[in-house]
């Protein structure tokens, strides 16, 4: 009888309690603890707000909330990212002017930024079956989260670097990490989801790994592919999202993925001697950044993104608006012969569709660049690039991005920006093609076909070619897709 009430009572445990306390209830109490709403579900006012916080026309589509995926193997980009994001080159800080007899009180106190990024950073751990990971959860992720280092080291550097924080830690399975971060870009209302592409090509945070993987294991795991699209999908109703591919973005010299030759000593003493030089500042903190402007929602979306981190003084930008020739619509014949195709070529003039999308990107883009400081215009450059037809795309892109990124060695990184999805590169990319340096079909990288879909097939020839820069992929969601 007493083995029958216990196997009826450990049953009845798991749905008895998601009865009670469903996923809705305890993503209220979480909201509430925080402060963000009563507990009625109406969110909270702070006093000090008033309708000059309000962005201004022209800023709706800047990032004011972002969430970020924290693992420990890309800190460092991630920091940068933060770093450049958050910048404000009319900020200015909180002093007092002495007056004639150098008494302060009388001084006028300067305006500071009223709205500082917030950043929001989720650090997914996986869920096991050891002990301690079930300790974990059961003593709360509130608890865990205000002891755990990552979380600790980013809310310092956030907040010495005049951002708004917020961070905590997730117990979950590993299958459920796309619908926990995704979960929590709806809860904060992130307008960018920003998650890195690991370092190992693992999913979980798994510290056995000593060394780098190579670049054929490290885009090959399904099951890291399978997080990422899921990602993507469930994102598209959110926040517009991306995926960051970092190769020394920040100035940290990427781990070499060959096993260190063992080194012979004489001696203990030369052992215990020997030490390793400390690291130099970077020379040169500057970043450049390559777009390859397609058109289209993911592109626009990039776009927006890159033109907010060129307010940052260490920025240049590149943007090369990609166009390629059309044959026209089929034309009357002027002799009555029927119809015949239209001689010579007109960009992005296949069809109205085309036509109107082409005209919308091209204001976009123009609006938005006029409408910088002249400063920031100064370091922006635009240049239209003609491609000999849709399937060379991909592969001229990545000539174009070798001659703009990797010039500077020592600077502190270059990174390519560009949207995930185009509907012309899809329909007329071919499987199989060769990248522009190495020679190598795209197949040698993650599967071939598995990356392609993945990150697009522009990104994934990026990826194949060895381009000496990161690749961040961007997909628009949520009010990104309306703009």
């Amino acid at each position: 009888m007493f083995v029958v009430m216990a196997l009826v009572t450990t049953i009845a445990t798991t749905p008895l309690t998601k009865a009670l306390y469903p996923p809705w209830y305890q993503k209220k109490v979480e909201r509430w603890r925080r402060g963000e709403i009563d507990w009625d579900g109406n969110p909270l006012v702070h006093s000090d707000s008033s309708h000059e916080d309000m962005p201004k026309k022209g800023e709706e589509s800047q990032i004011r909330r972002l969430m970020v995926h924290l693992r420990l193997d890309s800190l460092p980009s991630l920091f940068t990212f933060i770093t450049l994001l958050g910048s404000d080159p009319t900020r200015t800080s909180v002093h007092k002017e002495k007056d004639a007899s150098g008494d302060s009180s009388s001084g006028q106190e300067l305006p500071i930024k009223k709205r500082p990024l917030e950043v929001y950073g989720l650090r997914v751990i996986e869920l096991t079956d050891r002990t301690s990971s079930v300790m974990h959860l059961t003593e709360g992720e509130d608890f865990y989260s205000q002891r755990d280092p990552v979380v600790n080291a980013f809310k310092t550097f956030s907040q010495l670097h005049d951002v708004a924080v917020s961070g905590r830690v997730a117990v979950v399975p590993t299958d459920s990490y796309a619908e926990t971060l995704i979960s929590q870009a709806s809860d904060v209302s992130a307008d960018f989801a920003l998650i890195p592409w690991g370092e190992y090509g693992t999913v979980s945070e798994d510290q056995s790994f000593l060394m780098a993987a190579s670049a054929s294991e490290r885009f090959r795991s399904s099951a890291h592919l399978d997080f990422i699209n899921q990602t993507f999908q469930q994102a598209v109703r959110v926040c517009t999202t991306g995926i960051f591919i970092d190769n020394g973005f920040g100035g940290v010299t990427k781990p070499t993925t060959e096993r260190p030759s063992l080194i012979r000593s004489k001696s203990n003493i030369s052992i215990r001697s020997h030490h390793e030089p400390p690291a130099l500042p970077a020379p040169h903190k500057d970043h450049h950044i390559f777009v390859p402007f397609f058109g289209g929602p993911d592109d626009r979306a990039a776009l927006r993104l890159v033109f907010q981190l060129a307010k940052n003084q260490h920025v240049t930008v590149t943007v090369a608006r990609i166009i390629w020739p059309v044959l026209k619509l089929q034309s009357q014949s002027t002799d009555g012969s029927g119809t015949r195709p239209a001689t010579g070529t007109s960009i992005g003039a296949g069809t109205n569709d085309e036509v109107v999308q082409d005209e919308q990107d091209l204001a976009l883009l123009t609006s938005i660049h006029s409408s910088l400081p002249a400063d920031v215009a100064s370091r922006i450059v635009v240049t239209e690039e003609r491609i000999s037809s849709p399937t060379a795309a991909p592969t001229e892109v990545v000539a174009l991005a070798q001659k703009s990124v990797g010039q500077r060695p020592k600077n502190a990184g270059d990174v390519v920006v560009l949207g995930r999805r185009n509907a012309r590169l899809d329909e007329s990319s071919v499987p199989g093609e060769v990248s522009a340096e190495s020679g190598a079909s795209s197949s040698t990288v993650g599967g071939g076909l598995d990356l392609r879909k993945t990150i697009g097939t522009v990104a994934e020839q990026l990826v194949a070619a060895g381009v000496k820069a990161s690749v961040l992929v961007v997909q628009a969601g949520g009010k990104g897709l309306d703009n």
